[in-house]
């Protein structure tokens, strides 16, 4: 069965991964998720009663974890004083299993809220965040092109190098095959570009570059408003040159909208967004450099004089 389009006039208002405030809260509303699932069942015993203080105090997350820890390496005396033989050792163990159970936790919530962001990126629905509303976030304004518009610009824009793609893309085929192997899939990318005589690697970087310029060029058409940045469209294009000169993540933030601008060409928005109230296929290249992407900062920075990396 097709799917139809569904979209409107009205621009979206999106949050972004590379924002710490939107990546951290995943982190703890899937934290929250883990203990909800995983609810500890107590013994009533000493033990107990003080790792159950330690939660009160610390929290979930690394906190508790090093919490646990500098308990385990300094609680040796703590436990010779008030505990003796077989009720000594088993607290020890109870201390350690809690450590380990503390870890399990962090790594179930990181892999939820992992899942929850892969589904964000190719959706660009916030619903598929497990917190769409993260306290301090910025949100950016977008107002898509059709899919027509969508299609000319993607023309109309300069040449692809398509050597540099070529190699690109074989970079990226080896880091998948590591990933499936679980080796490391960015290591295994720069070891294979690495590897490149000079003239193969400069025709990356000129790929590169190129995906860059058309995401910022992307970005001008389709995005009115970075909220916390005092900057506004000049016409019909976002002022892009000074908002890399704002914006310490300003690269981060433009990849990552352009993407999300993209979707919404391709997929519109889907129904559970039509609910909410609006403010307002990328090539194989830009797949993989979302895909490793995972979060990071989104700053202003007024004071930062970068030279600009403005579209041709």
């Amino acid at each position: 069965m097709l799917r139809k389009l569904t979209s409107t006039d009205e621009p979206e208002r999106l949050i972004l991964l590379c924002d710490p405030s939107v990546w951290e809260a995943q982190l703890l509303e899937a934290r929250r998720l883990v203990d909800e699932d995983l609810e500890p069942v107590g013994e009533g015993d000493f033990m107990d009663v003080l790792l159950s203080a330690i939660r009160a105090t610390t929290g979930p997350g690394s906190e508790m974890t090093m919490s646990l820890s500098a308990v385990r390496l300094a609680g040796g005396e703590l436990l010779d004083k008030i505990l003796e033989g077989e009720e000594k050792e088993n607290a020890a163990e109870r201390l350690n299993k809690a450590l380990a159970e503390e870890d399990i936790r962090l790594c179930l919530a990181y892999v939820r809220a992992q899942a929850a962001a892969a589904a964000y990126r190719e959706s660009s629905d916030p619903s598929d965040l497990l917190n769409s509303e993260p306290e301090g976030a910025t949100h950016v304004i977008i107002k898509a092109p059709t899919k027509e518009q969508l299609r000319r610009f993607e023309r109309g824009f300069r040449p692809r190098p398509r050597l540099g793609e070529m190699y690109y893309n074989r970079a990226g085929d080896v880091a998948r095959k590591a990933a499936r192997r679980s080796d490391d899939a960015g290591e295994a990318f720069s070891e294979f570009i690495a590897g490149l005589d000079e003239a193969s690697q400069s025709a990356i970087d000129d790929y590169e570059n190129w995906v860059f310029d058309r995401d910022c060029d992307l970005f001008a058409l389709a995005v009115h408003e970075v909220e916390g940045f005092p900057l506004f469209r000049e016409g019909d294009r976002y002022p892009v040159a000074e908002f890399l000169n704002y914006c310490v993540e300003a690269e981060a933030t433009i990849t990552e909208a352009a993407r999300h601008i993209r979707t919404l060409c391709s997929l519109g928005k889907s129904e559970r967004s039509l609910g909410r109230s609006s403010h307002g296929s990328r090539g194989s290249a830009d797949k993989q450099r979302t895909t490793l992407q995972t979060a990071g900062a989104v700053l202003n920075a007024p004071a930062i004089n970068l030279e600009p990396n403005s579209p041709d």
